[in-house]
């Protein structure tokens, strides 16, 4: 789920994958950079256990 920057919710991705897996999440960051996301995200909020935290610190041109 995201937001634009007038607050609107918007869905940006659903994918099938291991929700904690580091290359899941980059698979997914990947992903919506080749739709047009042009920075990292602002604001990430998630468990800890999940490795998108390391995949948000490795994305290319954060």
């Amino acid at each position: 789920m995201g937001a634009t920057a007038e607050g609107k919710k918007k869905l940006v991705a659903v994918v099938d994958g291991q929700r904690e897996s580091e290359l899941s999440w980059r698979e997914v960051l990947l992903s919506l950079k080749a739709q047009g996301l042009l920075h990292a995200p602002e604001l990430a909020i998630g468990d800890s256990a999940l490795d998108l935290w390391k995949a948000l610190q490795k994305l290319p041109n954060r």
